[in-house]
């Protein structure tokens, strides 16, 4: 069974709990570029709209339930299947218990040719074999899986939604062993890292339109206030 939603960290600890022969595999992202692919992709969240709090629960309920259930959870970076993927995949494959697994066989399997007979691309991680490479159409055959994207947060991102992003994830940014970046502790940014928190423990979604008023209304206090005193 496989589910791809951004909301099984509120039910795999139970999951786990209840049904003693279930294995759970979470595949997590560095939250900047989640974010990155959310702005470009076809959902076009705002800022606020994504839930910036969303990743810190994640990583705390997959650390909980890497602890508890060491046998039957595991935790993967969704990087490591990009730059690491036989290795990745055979840790997977064992978790598993496939002892016929081999990665040989799987690589080339992922020449992947859809029903109307164009070839798969929908993920920017997977390489259809002919990209604009430096402004040139080069084929790359052979080479399934592109790391560049990876990174695209970098420069998709403005400095103001990284650093955002950075402060509030920092502490688990570490434990995930994903790039840090200095912050810059300005007023707005500490107001913004304080609305996200203060949803987050009174149980209100930052995707909650409200929030989203009241916080733009404090955000144009600081600032006017900041304007006044220049």
């Amino acid at each position: 069974m496989g589910g791809k939603t951004t909301f099984c960290h509120e039910y795999k600890n139970e999951m786990l709990a209840g049904i003693p022969n279930l294995k759970w595999i979470d595949i997590i992202r560095d939250p900047r570029a989640m974010h990155a692919s959310g702005l470009t992709g076809h959902y076009s969240f705002s800022l606020n709209r994504l839930s910036q709090m969303w990743w810190r629960t994640y990583v705390q309920t997959s650390l909980a339930a890497k602890a508890r259930f060491s046998q039957r959870y595991l935790l993967v970076r969704y990087e490591d299947m990009i730059t690491q993927r036989q290795q990745t995949l055979e840790r997977i494959a064992d978790f598993l218990g496939l002892q016929d697994f081999n990665y040989v066989d799987w690589e080339r399997n992922c020449d992947i040719t859809m029903s109307d007979g164009r070839r798969f691309g929908s993920n920017s991680s997977f390489n259809d074999n002919n990209e604009v490479i430096d402004g040139r159409l080069q084929s790359t055959e052979g080479v399934h899986f592109d790391p560049r994207p990876l990174a695209r947060w970098k420069t998709v991102l403005s400095e103001e939604q990284k650093q955002l992003l950075t402060l509030i994830n920092r502490r688990y940014i570490g434990k995930m062993g994903y790039e840090d970046m200095p912050i810059r502790y300005t007023p707005r940014l500490l107001l913004q890292a304080a609305a996200v928190g203060a949803c987050y423990l009174a149980g209100v979604s930052p995707l909650s339109h409200r929030t989203n008023r009241v916080l733009r209304r404090l955000l144009a206090l600081v600032q006017n206030r900041r304007d006044g005193s220049d």
